[in-house]
């Protein structure tokens, strides 16, 4: 009975079922040619998204696995679809949409694992899943027997001319050019001197230490020079993936002290500063560490031990993603690495034995291990009961670089420095680190007067993040986001790497050596304009030989400062002490006074009696002030405002007698106009590709503008300690700017 039943109704409704299946291409057109054009678009988008997610086994098993994986889904895909759409008797190209439909999710999923914002990796599917269907449309065209060339011809414009903007389209930025230090040198001349980032006199000897069993770098493995520990980190990972051991050949009680090192090649004993460089977070698969070659050769050369530190054990993988407390463990790992040292430099017969002068030591870190170095410098906060730590009892942490960091909390507080120098570099461009969160740091870094230390922050307008390191790329974004990113505007990877490379090599030399020469770089880059690359640079520098009269970070009101400094303000639109806020709108450490004005306004600081007597003792040089550009904010549409205009300031020294010496800052400097960025390929796509990340056009940055002494008085030189009030007098309107750390330069 019940087969009969089978029988009657299931027989003719899988015969159905079999019919439907047997239809599912009737409505397709030219197939073959289709739908292999949509694949070939497919593929190509797999390949580029395959190449930002590597397996670590080449690139060529990679493009193997993916275009294979990739084949498999898509015939999948558009059988299940097609045969889907048949028993829905939906009279449509079922293939055809099976494959489109294909493809759409393919970069979808693509885009947004790539961190693109949902609604815009949505978008962005749809205009390349109609690229693909275009690129099909071409294959179908050229196979139709039926058409002649002409035809053809014609027909095969629209889908070239529909992919070929999808590929090379980028509307021309020209309008946002940043301009140059250099176009305004006023009576500044150049150093004239050979360039800090020169080769030096020394020849270079290069090798490695690790454990000797790296098993895809041959440095670290065989050739390695010294045969050093493995660290346990078992106390402080608890996530290390089986996928992350079977990569490296090891787990988190085996993770290996491996440092590539540029050391000065010499016949005598002699001591050398020593400079570790450490790099951030990359794909795990794409090592890092090799790409600060072109620092480690110049330093060496000039008398530097340089050292870059392998860390890519730690960093982020698309197959077993990254440990936590990831931030805390790269300084950690850093202590490790100069004990490593610190017991080699005692170790006769060892390349580093008393040759490493460990009583002037440095680190260079870029994004994450930026703030790694400035966690180490202020170590005690983390690891006052870490053994490791113990090395910074037998070592002087001088100096401390980063490069585009990061500045994340870590257990709820961030780095405070003291008795240590900090430089801070910093592109505008920066499509990974979009904040200058360096200059956060700068508000956290501690000078006395008198202090040997400096503290200093370097903001160049067309350098990205990716471009410090040379085996990242230009891309700040993995592919296939990457692609999306403007490169019009980058300076090539070479001219960065000068610019950091200049900048480095004179703040080791100064802080590290006493080879205080290019300091003035640092106050005004327009004194490295025979060395520089033609860019805008924003700088400002503080060192023990600044004696500030006015920090707004001390206000006890908007009027009122500290060490009984009076304020009056006149002519303003606006007149605010707020704190200053980057891109983002995050607050920084750095409070200051905003002043808005159409026309023009006047700043009166009023100093207590005996004061200047008492502060400004000694011979100075400069009159100083820091100043961000708000200009941005003065008007929404960026297309109604000039950016190029900027207003006009003028100080005034108002003596104890009520003699008035005045000075434009004028002839000297000029205040920098905003840097606009553009990140993206398309304007439009700035506000969207990542939500909000990149809808923020400018972040104001504090650069340091300074007065000779001498132009305030032809006949005699000023004595500050007859000093009575500071008038700043904006003119030349309309400007918004935030103005901080009023004070004099010592000579």
């Amino acid at each position: 009975m019940v087969t009969r039943v089978l029988k009657l109704y299931l027989s003719p409704l899988l015969k159905q079922v079999i019919s439907r299946v047997k239809q599912t291409g009737s409505f397709d057109v030219e197939k073959t040619a289709l739908l292999g054009g949509i694949w070939a678009a497919g593929m190509f988008a797999v390949a580029i998204g395959g190449a930002g997610n590597p397996t670590g086994y080449g690139i060529f098993i990679d493009i193997f696995v993916y275009i294979t994986l990739h084949s498999v889904l898509f015939i999948a895909s558009v059988s299940l679809v097609g045969i889907m759409l048949s028993l829905l008797f939906i009279p449509v190209p079922r293939l055809t949409v099976g494959a489109l439909f294909y493809t759409f999710a393919l970069c979808y999923w693509m885009l947004e694992e790539a961190n693109i914002y949902e609604p815009f990796a949505a978008f962005f599917s749809g205009i390349y899943t109609n690229a693909a269907f275009a690129l099909g449309l071409l294959a179908a065209l050229l196979k139709t027997p039926t058409l002649n060339a002409g035809t053809k011809t014609a027909g095969a414009a629209i889908p070239a001319a529909m992919i070929s903007l999808f590929l090379f389209y980028s509307p021309s930025i020209e309008h946002e050019d940043p301009g140059s230090s250099f176009d305004h040198m006023g009576a500044v001349k150049p150093i004239d001197e050979l360039s800090p980032a020169a080769d030096g006199v020394y020849k270079v000897d290069h090798f490695t230490y690790g454990n000797g069993e790296d098993r895809h770098r041959e440095r670290f493995a065989d050739s390695v020079g010294i045969v050093t520990n493995t660290v346990n980190a078992s106390a402080y990972i608890d996530d290390w993936e089986d996928r992350r051991t079977k990569f490296w050949g090891f787990d988190e009680t085996e993770l290996p002290l491996n440092g590539e090192v540029w050391m000065p090649d010499t016949e005598e004993a002699e001591k050398h500063p020593l400079v570790l460089m450490v790099h951030g977070n990359h794909r795990m698969e794409n090592f890092s560490e090799g790409g600060y070659e072109y620092l480690g050769e110049m330093l060496a050369s000039q008398g530097f031990i340089a050292v870059s530190v392998d860390q890519n054990f730690l960093n982020y993988s698309g197959w077993s993603g990254i440990p936590d407390d990831d931030y805390w463990l790269r300084a950690w790992f850093l202590l490790h690495h100069l004990n490593e040292i610190a017991g080699m430099s005692s170790e006769p017969g060892n390349p580093f034995f008393e040759r490493t002068d460990l009583e002037s030591t440095a680190l260079i870190g870029h994004s994450r291990g930026g703030q790694a170095a400035a966690m180490v410098g202020d170590y005690e906060r983390w690891f006052a009961d870490e053994p490791a730590a113990e090395v910074m009892n037998d070592i002087d942490l001088k100096s401390i670089v980063s490069l585009a960091p990061t500045d994340t909390q870590v257990d709820d507080q961030r780095p405070e420095l003291f008795d240590t120098s900090y430089l801070s570099i910093h592109g505008a461009l920066d499509g990974d680190v979009h904040n200058f969160h360096g200059d956060r740091q700068y508000g956290r870094v501690n000078i006395e007067p008198g202090s040997e230390h400096k503290r200093a922050g370097v903001y160049i307008a067309e350098a990205n993040h990716s471009q410090f390191n040379t085996d990242w790329g230009r891309m700040d974004m993995r592919l296939p986001g990457g692609l999306l990113l403007n490169r019009e505007q980058l300076l090539e990877p070479d001219e960065q790497q000068e610019a950091a490379k200049v900048y480095i090599s004179a703040f080791l030399r100064s802080t590290l050596t006493d080879e205080r020469r290019f300091d003035r770089l640092f106050r005004d880059p327009r004194y490295g304009a025979d060395w520089l690359p033609d860019t805008k640079y924003v700088t400002r520098m503080e060192d023990g030989a600044y004696q500030r009269l006015v920090d707004f970070n001390q206000a006890e009101n908007d009027f009122s400062f500290a060490g009984g400094v009076s304020l009056e303000a006149d002519g303003f639109d606006l007149y605010d002490v707020r704190q200053a806020v980057n891109r983002s709108g995050n607050r920084k450490r750095t409070e200051g006074a905003v002043v808005q004005f159409q026309a023009d306004g006047l700043l009166s600081f009023e100093l207590p009696d005996d004061n200047a007597e008492d502060i400004l003792a000694g011979e100075y040089e400069t009159f100083a002030l820091s100043m961000a550009n708000l200009d941005r904010k003065l008007n929404d549409e960026k297309e109604e405002f000039n950016f190029n205009h900027v207003p006009q300031v003028e100080a005034v020294l108002v003596m104890n007698n009520g003699e008035k010496k005045s000075a434009a800052l004028e002839p000297f400097d000029q205040i920098a106009a905003s840097i606009h960025t553009q990140y993206t390929r398309i304007p439009a796509f700035d506000d969207y590709m990542r939500e909000d990340k990149y809808a923020e056009a400018i972040e104001p940055v504090f650069g340091l503008y300074e007065w000779p002494l001498g132009a305030f008085s032809q006949e005699e030189e000023v004595d500050l300690s007859e000093l009575d009030r500071i008038e700043l007098r904006f003119t030349d309107g309309p400007g918004k700017l935030m103005i901080d750390d009023i004070g004099f330069f010592k000579k």
